[in-house]
């Protein structure tokens, strides 16, 4: 989640083409939303969630990136339900 007023961030590729979704929770509870905003270039999009969701996580900025640094993705792709991903910051200011 991006703050308390229930905004979530998820990749454009998950809602392209829809202006409604689901969020299903950890838990198994689902809350509406609608798509506010989609990037296909930066594969990134907005959700507003319609419903209570728990507390936002704190994000850094990516002028706090430095390359080498670690980083995750947690998620959930392909129907899998809270993976994990891991990786290194192999470069910055790039558009590509």
């Amino acid at each position: 989640m991006l703050d308390d007023a229930g905004h979530v961030v998820t990749n454009h590729h998950v809602v392209a083409g829809a202006g409604r979704v689901r969020l299903v929770l950890p838990d198994g509870s689902e809350v509406g939303g609608r798509v506010v905003g989609s990037d296909e270039d930066s594969d990134i999009a907005v959700i507003e969630a319609s419903g209570a969701l728990p507390s936002a996580v704190a994000l850094g900025t990516s002028a706090d990136l430095r390359i080498g640094q670690q980083v995750i993705a947690v998620g959930s792709p392909l129907g899998l339900n809270g993976t994990v991903t891991s990786g290194v910051v192999s470069a910055v200011d790039r558009t590509s």
